[in-house]
This record gives structure tokens, sequence and C-alpha cells, in this order.
């Protein structure tokens, strides 16, 4: 997310590794979807020394679950990301906006 998206966090991952430097990639308050993209993007490169994909863990309620044990974030293999969208709670989120607005 701090690069614009997953596409201009390639290019920059890309740059670094032709001059040999090693990434992070690091968690803002983002949902299990945001974290699962980072950790997909984390698996499918080179040069990636380290992460703290740890979103989830700073939201009271998400728009998605993952599986974090201690500081694992174990990633399923499901298609797509691999999260399970909680459905319950994002109708809850739009009817309240609708009754709000």
């Amino acid at each position: 997310m701090k690069t614009g998206g997953i596409y201009p966090a390639l290019a920059m991952i890309h740059v670094a590794n032709l001059v040999g430097i090693q990434c992070h990639i690091g968690s803002m308050v983002e949902s299990a979807i945001g974290t699962m993209a980072g950790a997909h993007l984390c698996l499918s490169q080179h040069g990636i020394q380290s992460n703290d994909l740890v979103g989830p863990l700073m939201l009271a309620e998400d728009v998605a679950s993952v599986d974090i044990l201690g500081n694992v974030l174990n990633i399923d293999d499901k298609p797509g990301l691999g999260i399970n969208i909680d459905e319950e709670f994002i109708t809850s989120q739009a009817t309240m906006q609708t009754e709000i607005t």
C-alpha cells in the first residue's frame, strides 16, 4: 500500500534486486485482504528479507479472516488470496451505512 499497490511494489523490488538491496514488506492498519496480498507478494519475490504483516491484529473487526498463530501467518491453498470473507460483517456495515445516511 505504501508504494501504491502491488505493481509499483514489484517495480521497487525489481530495482532493489538489481542493486543488491533487501526489501521489507510492512503493514499499515490494513484488513486481512491487504495483509494477504502482501503475504503473496512476499512469497512470490526474491530479495524480501522480512515482513511485519500484522494489520488484522490491529483491527477489532475485519471483512475477512486470516490464520495467524503467534508470529506465523498461515497461507491457505484456496484460489485467489486464500481468505474467508465475512459476508455477515459486510452486510452489517452496508446496512449501518444506509441507516446513517
